[in-house]
């Protein structure tokens, strides 16, 4: 895989726009670190595992080094649900 642009970051993830060198396909890269105070990154790794829906994010693979989880996700192209959220409870608000 190579990096292509940096989609987004907090406090504890990056999250990176990668390519799939064989496939071309475009995939997430989400970076989370190990070591992060009231967050278990294992709990959403876990998670994402056990789930195969066609509405959720479909996670490839997992890696790891000494400071950080690696997930390689599915790309999905649009908002995510948070700005999703915001938009609904906005218009609800002007309503």
């Amino acid at each position: 895989m190579i990096s292509n642009l940096n989609v987004g970051d907090g406090t504890s993830q990056n999250i990176i726009k990668v390519n799939h060198i064989k496939t071309g396909e475009t995939r997430i890269i989400k970076i989370l670190q190990k070591e992060e105070k009231n967050k278990d990154p294992l709990r959403e790794i876990k998670i994402l595992q056990s789930i195969d829906h066609p509405n959720i994010l479909k996670l490839h693979e997992v890696y790891e080094d000494d400071k950080n989880y690696y997930l390689i996700t599915e790309y999905v192209e649009g908002s995510d649900l948070v700005d999703v959220l915001c938009n609904q409870n906005s218009n609800l608000l002007n309503n």
